[in-house]
Formats: C-alpha cells, sequence, structure tokens
C-alpha cells in the first residue's frame, strides 16, 4: 500500500465530503420542518448527535483513528442513515488499512442515496487500494455519471490509467487529467497526473515508432 497516495486521496475526499455537508445539513433541516411537538424529544436528539459527531471528527483530526471510529459507530447506532457519518467511519477504517471495513461503509452510504457522491469515491479508493482496479474504475465512472465536475473522480481515473500504461487508457488519462486542472488549476496532484499522463503519451508514442522502425 502506498500510504503517500493513501493519504493524498483521503485528503481529497475529506475536501468533497466538507463541500456536501450544506446539502446534508439541508435535508435533514427540511424534515424538522413538518416535525410536530411529539418529535421535540428527537430533534434534541438530533443535535446531540450531531454535538457526537464533532467530537468524533475531532478524534480524527488528532488521528485517533480507532477511537474516532467508535465515536462514528455511536453517531450511526443513533442516526443510521448520518451519510457523512458513514464515510468518515470509512476514512478512518482506510487510515488503520482495514478496506473492507471502510468499503462497507461506502457500499452504506450508497444504498441510502444513490446520489450520494462521496460513497461513490471512497468506494473506488477501497478498491483501488485492494487492486480491483477495474471495480475502481467503475466507482468513479459511476460518480461522473451523476456529475461530470467531480475533481476527485476525474484526478483518481487518470492516476489509475496512468498506472496502467496501456495506449487506449493513454488518451483517457490525458482527458481526465485535464479535466481535473480545469476544475482545480492550482492542485498540485491534477498537475502532476497531466504531467505524467503526457509523459507516458511520449514514451508510447517513441514505443510505436521504434517497432515500425524494426518492421
Amino acid at each position: 500500500m502506498n500510504s503517500k497516495n493513501q493519504s493524498n486521496r483521503i485528503k481529497v475526499l475529506l475536501c468533497l465530503i466538507i463541500a456536501s455537508g450544506a446539502g446534508v445539513a439541508y435535508r435533514s433541516y427540511k424534515g424538522q420542518l413538518f416535525a410536530t411537538e411529539k418529535s421535540t424529544a428527537s430533534t434534541s436528539q438530533t443535535v446531540s448527535t450531531e454535538a457526537l459527531f464533532a467530537q468524533a471528527n475531532e478524534l480524527y483530526k488528532e488521528k485517533k483513528y480507532k477511537e474516532a471510529i467508535t465515536a462514528y459507530h455511536e453517531v450511526i447506532k443513533r442516526e443510521p442513515k448520518h451519510l457523512q457519518a458513514h464515510v468518515s467511519t470509512g476514512l478512518a477504517a482506510a487510515r488503520l488499512g482495514m478496506m473492507n471495513h471502510a468499503q462497507h461503509h461506502a457500499q452504506q452510504t450508497i444504498a441510502l442515496d444513490k446520489n450520494y457522491l462521496p460513497g461513490y469515491i471512497l468506494l473506488g479508493q477501497c478498491y483501488q487500494e485492494k487492486k480491483e482496479f477495474d471495480n475502481a474504475k467503475n466507482s468513479y465512472l459511476t460518480a461522473l455519471e451523476i456529475d461530470q465536475n467531480i475533481f476527485e473522480a476525474h484526478l483518481f481515473l487518470s492516476q489509475l490509467l496512468i498506472a496502467e500504461g496501456s495506449s487506449t487508457g493513454c488518451a483517457q488519462a490525458v482527458m481526465h487529467a485535464q479535466k481535473a486542472t480545469e476544475l482545480k488549476p492550482n492542485d498540485e496532484m491534477a498537475k502532476e497526473a497531466l504531467s505524467a499522463a503526457a509523459s507516458l503519451a511520449k514514451t508510447l508514442l517513441k514505443e510505436v515508432e521504434q517497432r515500425e522502425a524494426i518492421t
């Protein structure tokens, strides 16, 4: 397992989760608009659950991943459909090399919400770490079917295709790397991916020319 690459992917995914947080909060608030007086206790429970979720996030930031997972599990126990808690559990599990556990929570988010993009990105990372590259690509491609402008999916796809080193995948690697740099022009990983894709294209072209010269 390349710990540097895994760490970089997790950092990118954290940004995606943060960006998606507003939508999760809105859905939670929208549901509360129709609450009755009978559900007052449930509302206070939600507040305490979010406080626990914040504590779990602090544990994660402190790199106390086992403790964070325990706290996230308590959040999920109280609120089984808490998408961010599921993905955050997966991230912490991935940090500990518990890829099956991380994959389980990624799949849980998708089962709860088929349009929740962090779930597909996390699932792709799990497959990538387990060297199930076709499954990883399918996860990222599914994310792009939902939204063509997902930086993480383009970046990770380009990295996978570059690693494959095939002539058929090279053009796609360049395309995804270019899209990633368009979405985040100053991102260093995107720049590295585009440079690596261009270098792969040159190498493959040189190999073709050499074969043609021999024949």
